[in-house]
């Protein structure tokens, strides 16, 4: 059975009212669905087991230290789910975050996580859906590992994102599409998907052997010009990094 938890385990309820202060706790072999549409606003939760986000889930302005989520555990993102970090939310601490592909024996789309204004500090991010990087306000996902797994959509449209001491992987059938702004510092990238360009890409401190480059397909830049590195990107793969090439046709 599942434990008790504080007042703002509303969470586990699959209707569609929203909550706002308050803080919830997840036990370590405990698990809260999100089945319906949950909004949060200013709260704080310590997750230790397991959340399963196959409904709407929004998490506004939970900040750390005082607020956020702190996941020592698993939150998953399920086929058909969807997680979005606005207004200044944090995760933060050691666990994953995985967001799963479609499930189309059960006609349900991809998991998808969209940040707007937010943070992810540590822990691994796991990508078989969608992760989109949205908004003006400060993106930074940083001091973990972020892969984007076989078939998975990683979108970059807002000014103001950051990888800052990121390991970050892009599989063979991975796509990575950058129309806004993203700079990425102290963090390897392992290449071997599609990654386009069509704003601006900046790798900052992109050194081998331990934060370079290691691409075996190519980093293309369509509209917005080749990636402009504050020091020179390291790329020791087989891989090119292209200049400006002919702009993709419309489908």
């Amino acid at each position: 059975a599942q434990a008790a938890l504080r007042p703002a385990s509303r969470l586990s309820h699959a209707t569609n009212k929203p909550y706002a202060t308050g803080a919830a706790r997840t036990p370590s072999t405990g698990t809260i669905p999100v089945t319906g549409t949950r909004v949060t606003t200013d709260g704080s939760l310590s997750n230790a087991g397991e959340i399963d986000i196959s409904g709407t889930a929004t998490l506004n302005h939970a900040l750390a230290p005082n607020g956020g989520v702190v996941n020592s555990n698993v939150i998953e993102v399920k086929a058909g789910g969807s997680l979005t970090l606005d207004s200044s939310s944090d995760i933060t601490g050691s666990g994953q975050i995985i967001v799963d592909a479609a499930d189309p024996a059960n006609n349900l789309g991809v998991g998808q996580l969209t940040l707007t204004t937010a943070t992810i500090d540590g822990g691994d991010v796991e990508n078989s859906g969608t992760i989109a990087l949205t908004g003006s306000g400060a993106n930074l996902i940083e001091h973990g590992k972020l892969a984007n797994l076989a078939g998975a959509h990683l979108t970059v449209s807002g000014s103001n994102n950051n990888f800052t001491s990121e390991t970050v992987s892009n599989a063979s059938t991975g796509t990575i599409i950058v129309t806004g702004t993203l700079a990425t510092t102290d963090g390897p990238l392992s290449h071997a998907g599609q990654t386009d360009i069509r704003g601006t890409a900046t790798p900052n401190h992109a050194l081998a052997p331990h934060r370079g480059v290691v691409t075996s397909n190519a980093i293309a830049a369509t509209a917005g010009g080749p990636p402009t590195p504050a020091s020179r990107p390291s790329n020791t793969g087989s891989g090119p990094i292209l200049g400006r090439v002919a702009d993709p046709p419309v489908r």
